[in-house]
């Protein structure tokens, strides 16, 4: 008897998911609040609801033998009710971890990633949980926690929100002083502040890993237009010495990059595929977020 995945989300991850999943037999189903979702198209039934629904949340579960996310958004404390009760195989860590930037980052360094200095804002909220609205401040009282972390991070810096922003959503560049009243108007919500870090490109690192085993593909170099992946070289260039295409030899810097990013993956024993997107400057690289789903960034991959 075939085997039925569902998908949390149906956008076009998810299509290419149940594309996928279809080549090798098996059947799958979908919930997303959008009637008209990508992956609808190709799902073998779905459910129209929101992500935080537990009801249809859980229906998905019964009605298949595995469940899967392909977007990051999801309500990580919803999924808290479905682990351990459905089969959830990659689990909600990586998700949970990675829909807060503070927590991200947090993890990212506590397991050996290089990352830029940054700071939480507003100053009354955790540094761990992320409340809805932290505390409430005054125009003042923002603008005036921001120019004293700023002071810390240095300018250029960017002042993100620590939830929801994605493709360049949710940040503020700040450069001078003059940009700070602007920027301030983000901190209704926590925020994180991060140094600006002057890269040469971004580069994605696609993994998968089963508990024991860890794999990876070439790594990309990223383009965007607009915040928005445009463009996905593979191999990143600078990364790969030229010779004999089918099995060039890695730089010493591709070398530690992928020993890095292996060593997080087992650190924090994520299962499942993970996209990590890397910052390169000149010899070293940094740290910028990642994605416990299929990335765009890994589309050579099908």
């Amino acid at each position: 008897m075939a085997k039925k995945i569902g998908i949390i989300g149906g956008g076009q991850l998810g299509l290419m998911i149940a594309e996928e999943a279809h080549r090798q037999g098996a059947l799958v189903y979908a919930l997303d609040p959008a009637p008209d979702a990508p992956a609808f198209a190709e799902c073998d039934g779905h459910i129209v609801a929101a992500y935080d629904d537990l009801g249809a949340l859980e229906q998905l579960g019964d009605m298949t033998d595995v469940l899967t996310y392909e977007f990051e958004n999801v309500p990580g404390d919803i999924l808290r009710h479905l682990e351990g009760k459905y089969n959830i195989p990659q689990g909600i860590a990586p998700l949970f971890d990675s829909q807060d930037r503070l927590r991200e980052k947090n993890n990212a360094k506590r397991h050996g990633l290089p990352v830029p200095d940054y700071v939480p804002l507003p100053a009354c909220s955790s540094d761990e949980d992320c409340a809805e609205v932290p505390c409430e401040l005054t125009d003042g009282q923002r603008r005036e926690e921001l120019s004293e972390a700023v002071k810390k991070v240095g300018m250029p810096c960017v002042l993100k929100t620590r939830r929801l922003g994605y493709d360049g959503h949710g940040q503020a560049v700040i450069r001078e002083e003059k940009d700070i009243e602007k920027a301030a108007e983000l901190l209704h919500v926590p925020c994180i502040l991060e140094a600006f870090v002057p890269f040469d490109y971004e580069c994605s690192v696609i993994m998968v890993r089963d508990g024991q085993k860890t794999i990876h593909f070439p790594i990309g170099r990223n383009i965007h237009k607009g915040g928005i992946l445009d463009l996905c070289i593979v191999p990143a260039g600078t990364l790969y010495v030229a010779g004999n295409q089918s099995n060039p030899e890695q730089t010493p810097l591709c070398g530690r990059i992928v020993a890095a990013c292996e060593k997080f993956m087992e650190g924090c024993d994520y299962r499942g595929i993970l996209a990590i997107e890397l910052f390169i400057k000149g010899n070293d690289f940094v740290f910028n977020e990642m994605a416990p789903r299929p990335h765009n960034s890994g589309h050579y991959t099908i």
